[in-house]
């Protein structure tokens, strides 16, 4: 398996074993995507509205670690129902199955994903309630996506100094943080190389690592696809967990993210469903 890998640009190839997809009429797929897509549009606008209006009074009227619990209470419960009614609609089936047992809030963890397309934090929220996320530095240029962050105290990856201090911060309250390593998302057969600051957090704070692989059956949100282009409906997503992953005595972070990696490029085709 891994001798059929190449790697391009600092990107490893993964195969693809997608089979061919059993669609609905193009018809029905094209009423179904553009009518969750008014859906989507709706509940975005008003749950940034619900979390400007709480963040503001939450900074007025309660400490930062409880506007953190209410704040990982609501993420949780929004995108819950979110995807609850994109499944009900038919739009998404959503396969957690492979989650079972992991409970990030009851334990200090970090959940460590690949990054496929752009709901993959969503997915995660939806399934785990409290985590802090680490997010793009760049997003939190953006007002409305800056007040949500800060009020779920999420933490930019970048610089590097602020990152490391607000995670290890968070882990030494026995909280536990979503990372996307690649940093930013990645097509559905590569994977970018990773930040080392998945392995500063596992080597300095000796913080398990939780692998979760997220696989789709389809391109639907990846880097390049239009938010307006309407994709073959159902959509598959499959949500599988790895093998915990704990940083050995005398690992720098740099060597664990690398056999961190190894890992990923070695489960990754070998996990899809």
């Amino acid at each position: 398996m891994l001798g059929k890998m190449g790697v391009e640009s600092g990107q490893l190839k993964i195969p693809d074993k997608r089979t061919e997809k059993k669609s609905y009429p193009l018809g029905i797929s094209l009423l179904l995507f553009y009518l969750t897509f008014l859906f989507f549009v709706s509940y975005w606008v008003l749950g940034l509205i619900v979390v400007f209006l709480l963040s503001s009074v939450g900074c007025f009227f309660a400490s930062d670690e409880r506007n953190h619990q209410v704040a990982g209470i609501f993420i949780h419960k929004f995108f819950r129902y979110y995807f609850l009614v994109s499944q009900w609609s038919g739009f998404v089936k959503i396969d957690a199955t492979g989650l079972r047992g992991v409970d990030p809030a009851s334990q200090e963890i970090i959940v460590v994903a690949n990054h496929p397309s752009l709901w993959d934090a969503a997915l995660l929220f939806a399934q785990f309630p409290g985590m802090t996320c680490i997010m793009k530095h760049s997003l939190f240029e953006n007002l409305f996506l800056k007040k949500a962050a800060q009020w779920a105290s999420f933490i930019p990856n970048a610089p590097s100094l602020l990152f490391a201090r607000e995670a290890g911060k968070r882990l030494e309250k026995k909280g536990s943080i979503l990372m996307f390593p690649e940093g930013t998302r990645s097509k559905s057969d590569e994977l970018h190389p990773f930040s080392q600051g998945v392995g500063l957090l596992a080597t300095r704070h000796q913080t398990p690592i939780q692998p979760v692989f997220i696989y789709s059956d389809s391109h639907f949100l990846e880097k390049g696809w239009p938010l307006w282009k309407a994709p073959d409906l159902p959509i598959k997503i499959t949500l599988i967990t790895g093998e915990l992953q704990s940083a050995n005595e005398g690992e720098t972070a740099k060597q664990f993210t690398q056999r961190l990696q190894r890992y990923f490029k070695e489960q990754l085709p070998r996990q899809r469903p």
